[in-house]
């Protein structure tokens, strides 16, 4: 069934947020946003919460409190994390958790609420109520820095084995849509389930009155990896035709990735590297201050579960362009919240095209958007969800 947020919480329960991440600003990612949305708006009055994860080498390993946001939480540093290191993120994160695992079983916890599905195995023994959340269905091997892990059999293996084995072995599962959720009932044979999707702060991203800005440019606005799968050198074709009715015209791409170097020189190559920016790494705090001055947020990926960064220009009131991707047929009804270009159909011109009618129905697609946000996907509605639906969980398990 489709989790619609009705449990009442009653008693307040401990609930551990495990993860690879430091809930700050380390790995970037649509994990991380969306447990910092979900955490803004927690009500602690109804639960307590403790936060596992990583922190740099400065961190001494044990207990610590951090702020996130409005809210401060008992935060564990289960391991040490850090921009290029030599050893890859997951490995460490599941000897971290593997070697440090009687710290989570003798702090009072009620509820395992799990974000990576490597460390569901570490927990195995903890003899708790494990809730797997699915952040995604896209293997994040794929995108690893480090090429042994990209290769076909490692992929293989963490879909085959480690993924499936996790849902397998937690007491339940939250799919962040349905493409997870037939994954899901795929791997575990399990008839019930819960949909609950990702998020967007809405206070974070306000909507903008649409209109040129004062330099007179269009703005078109990509926020993400810089890898393979996410199509960005179909992007860079599609905004060289753009410019040649719009020649006024900006294209911001913002993070990075292992084709940060290729698209660069891809841009040189249709010499319209003077109206393209690469602005790498963004602290999350600037990003709303970019979408301000963006008119169209387009995404272009060959595969995409549901993007927090289009949900984010979404809450922006950007008009969308996107190909038909899972995630995006999920939020986007085409020519009314959005547009949509079939993944299929991968020509620079359509794109061109597309992107000039988003230009032209702007005001009326970002305000629709904007809506569409404020209905389902606002990261309050969303973290009162989960809450309630731990709580259900919890429930229904001490009372079986």
């Amino acid at each position: 069934m489709k989790y619609t947020g009705k449990s009442k919480i009653i008693n307040p329960l401990t609930i551990g947020f495990i993860s690879v991440n430091n809930y700050v600003n380390f790995p970037i990612g649509g994990g991380i946003y969306f447990l910092r949305n979900i955490l803004k708006y927690w009500d602690i009055t109804k639960d307590k919460v403790l936060l596992f994860g990583c922190g740099p080498r400065s961190m001494k390993k044990g207990w610590h409190r951090i702020k996130i946001e409005n809210q401060t939480y008992p935060f564990f540093k289960m391991y040490t994390n850090e921009r290029k290191s030599i050893i890859p993120g997951r490995l460490k994160a599941f000897i971290g958790y593997l070697l440090n695992r009687n710290i989570i079983n003798r702090s009072g916890i009620d509820i395992l609420y799990v974000h990576e599905p490597g460390l569901v195995l570490t927990l195995i023994k903890s003899n708790k109520i494990i809730v797997q959340q699915m952040l995604g269905r896209t293997n994040p091997l794929m995108f690893s820095r480090f090429s042994l892990f990209r290769r076909s059999f490692f992929v293989w293996f963490y879909d085959t084995f480690i993924h499936r084995i996790s849902l397998k072995i937690s007491t339940s599962v939250i799919a962040l849509n349905e493409e997870c959720n037939q994954f899901y009932k795929e791997a575990t044979r399990r008839i019930t389930h819960e949909i609950i999707p990702t998020c967007a702060d809405t206070n974070r991203f306000t909507k903008k009155k649409y209109s040129k800005n004062n330099s007179g440019e269009i703005v078109i606005l990509y926020c993400g990896r810089l890898n393979k799968v996410k199509g960005l050198d179909f992007l860079l074709r599609g905004f060289f035709e753009f410019l040649k009715n719009n020649s006024h015209s900006r294209l911001i791409i913002v993070g990075e990735g292992q084709e940060r170097n290729n698209l660069q020189n891809l841009s040189r190559e249709l010499q319209i590297n003077s109206n393209v920016e690469f602005l790498g790494f963004v602290d999350y705090d600037r990003l709303p201050e970019i979408h301000q001055i963006s008119d169209i947020f387009v995404m272009t990926s060959f595969r995409e579960g549901l993007s927090v960064s289009m949900l984010e220009a979404m809450a922006s009131g950007l008009a969308i362009v996107s190909t038909d991707n899972v995630g995006a047929k999920e939020v986007i009804v085409d020519g009314y919240n959005g547009i949509l270009l079939k993944n299929s159909n991968r020509n620079p011109i359509i794109l061109s095209n597309l992107l000039e009618k988003a230009y032209e129905n702007r005001e009326l697609l970002g305000e629709r958007a904007r809506k569409t946000i404020e209905k389902k996907y606002s990261a309050k509605i969303v973290a009162s969800m989960v809450q309630e639906r731990l709580h259900s969980i919890y429930e229904e398990r001490i009372n079986t």
